[in-house]
């Protein structure tokens, strides 16, 4: 015989049924993602939080390029740690700066066939897309650009996937776009001039990167490069002593 529940009772259960997950949720830490270095992860408490929200903002427009380059290196180190694919909304258009290149996502240790691309009509899809790619979990991130006039209540839906199935999302934020956002942590990237070889051949990119915003932890300002061989971001040996507190960055309770 089928149990008919009141409006009481339906109400009692939720209840009972969110202090559960509540406290499940508080005795299951959420996994560190580390990036190998020490001064960073420190400040982010051990490593970026696996199942959050992370936006990678550009400086101004021309710093783009080198704003996705920092997105794709914190992919990468995702999924070295995760294993998985990285699924990846495009829009209709391509951007200012183009789609992702082949060689391009190979100088960070990501092949063609790591990236699963879907290519999104509207931005009411891309949305879609990367949350129904994240609650369905099993694999390494989800990377892409934040959709025009994405709001708080976006970007919440975003965190609250991936903290069900703690995995990561990477976005880009152009320079122009002061949203709201429930993201964990916030980067401003600016290029720096990169690593040269003995013989003056480009040998790594770097980046001067401001921790502006990150839940928990402290914020920080560094120039970091990657890696070519380790595929991992360091701070390189002689601007170690260049990491400052970032300007007007403020930590996220």
């Amino acid at each position: 015989m089928t149990q008919v529940w009141t409006q009481a009772e339906r109400k009692a259960l939720l209840e009972a049924a969110r202090r559960q997950i509540g406290q499940l949720a508080r005795s299951s830490p959420m996994p560190r993602l580390p990036l190998g270095c020490a001064e960073i992860d420190d400040c982010l408490k051990g490593g970026l939080t696996a199942g959050a929200l992370h936006e990678v903002a550009a400086a101004d427009h021309r710093a783009s390029p080198a704003a996705w380059g920092f997105l794709l290196a914190l992919a990468r180190v995702a999924v070295s740690a995760r294993g998985g694919t990285i699924v990846w909304p495009l829009g209709k258009r391509a951007g200012d700066f183009g789609v992702p290149y082949g060689p391009g996502l190979k100088a960070f240790g990501i092949e063609p066939s790591d990236i699963l691309f879907i290519r999104c009509r509207t931005r009411e899809d891309a949305l879609w897309t990367m949350e129904e790619a994240l609650r369905i979990g099993g694999i390494g991130a989800v990377a892409g650009a934040r959709t025009p006039r994405m709001d708080l209540t976006a970007s919440r839906r975003l965190q609250l996937a991936a903290e069900a199935s703690a995995t990561p999302i990477f976005l880009l934020r152009t320079y122009k776009d002061d949203a709201a956002s429930a993201a964990a942590t916030r980067w401003r990237v600016h290029p720096h001039k990169a690593a040269r070889d003995g013989f003056g051949f480009f040998s790594a990119p770097r980046w001067h990167v401001a921790l502006e915003r990150v839940r928990g932890g402290r914020t920080g300002e560094w120039v970091v490069e990657w890696n070519h061989d380790a595929l991992c971001l360091r701070i390189p040996a002689g601007l170690r002593s260049g990491a400052l507190p970032a300007s007007g960055a403020r930590s996220a309770a």
